[in-house]
């Protein structure tokens, strides 16, 4: 199949997409692109519907594993779609569904701006953040959600237009939302005014509490399995108290710092992390009779997700 594609964005045949995953695994995708504006995304998408090509949307990819296969299609990364666009009106934010979640907790506290300083440690995009309903909290107890702030999302609608979802519209749920499957390109966040230098505070005791607990100094797409509901343990307790720390397959491991973690710790395999996953799983519906289900994505030819 003959593929030009040379508009704003950049576009490869045989990516390695490992070079794409905070995972740092996964085969090559048969094409890779990532646009950089609205017209380059609508290309691509009517492209590879014409052809009848599978194609995936993903975001960072902080919180996906890729096949050691690859993908046989068209991989779109967003994360340099309008990387930079955030408008600030009073306490009001709209921001690209490419820009990092971590860029723009930072970009807020400049002006004095509060209420997502839990992305601050979140490897996403605002799309990715989204779909997914991202959330952190160092604080035992509370629960720090995008969708507390979400004013207005806009997707592209099957008629390849912009069409904008109030929050009543979207269902949020704990790391799962009705925006899987669409196309997310910007939203508007409702915030609050606070000064600066204690939004300041907030996103150095996160960053400092998160580097402390997690090993942020390996590879990983962050937590594994959703913490489950009404267990009185975390998915990482049960984990750890199942004796799994520090459980190794290849070039896989299960954290010794934090058991809901799953570490590259050199030459990894996605068959290697799905090993553990399963090992995992087995372990703590046996001790604690629980059914773990996954926050982490996987994606290959086979089972492909919009993420």
């Amino acid at each position: 199949m003959q593929f030009s594609f040379e508009p704003n964005g950049r576009f490869r045949r045989d990516e390695p997409l490992a070079r794409h995953s905070s995972f740092k695994i996964g085969g090559k995708a048969q094409y890779f692109a990532e646009p950089l504006t609205r017209s380059d995304l609508s290309f691509l998408i009517d492209f590879a519907e014409t052809q009848g090509m599978p194609w995936i949307l993903i975001g960072n990819a902080s919180n996906i594993l890729f096949s050691d296969e690859g993908f046989d299609g068209l991989v779109i990364s967003l994360k340099k779609f309008e990387s930079q666009r955030v408008r600030i009106d009073g306490p009001l934010v709209r921001a690209s569904a490419g820009v990092g979640l971590i860029q723009l907790a930072y970009s807020l506290a400049e002006h004095s701006l509060s209420g997502v300083e839990f992305v601050s440690t979140i490897p996403g995009t605002v799309g990715g953040g989204l779909v997914m309903n991202a959330g952190y909290s160092r604080k035992s107890g509370q629960i720090n959600q995008l969708s507390d702030w979400v004013r207005e999302v806009t997707v592209l609608g099957p008629d390849g237009m912009p069409l904008v979802l109030n929050r009543d519209e979207i269902d949020f749920n704990y790391r799962s939302s009705s925006l899987a499957g669409q196309i997310v390109i910007e939203a508007v966040f409702n915030l609050k005014p606070a000064p600066r230098e204690e939004i300041l505070r907030e996103l150095k005791a996160n960053t400092e509490y998160r580097s402390s607990v997690h090993p942020l100094n390996l590879p990983s797409a962050g937590s594994v399995f959703k913490n489950p509901k009404n267990s009185g343990f975390t998915a990482g307790q049960m984990i750890d108290r199942a004796g799994l720390r520090g459980r190794r397959i290849g070039g896989a491991e299960i954290s010794e710092k934090h058991g809901n973690f799953i570490v590259n710790i050199g030459q990894a395999r996605a068959k290697d992390v799905l090993e553990l996953i399963e090992i995992a799983k087995v372990s703590v519906r046996k001790k604690f009779g629980v059914d773990l289900e996954l926050e982490v994505k996987y994606i290959s030819s086979e089972a492909p997700l919009s993420v």
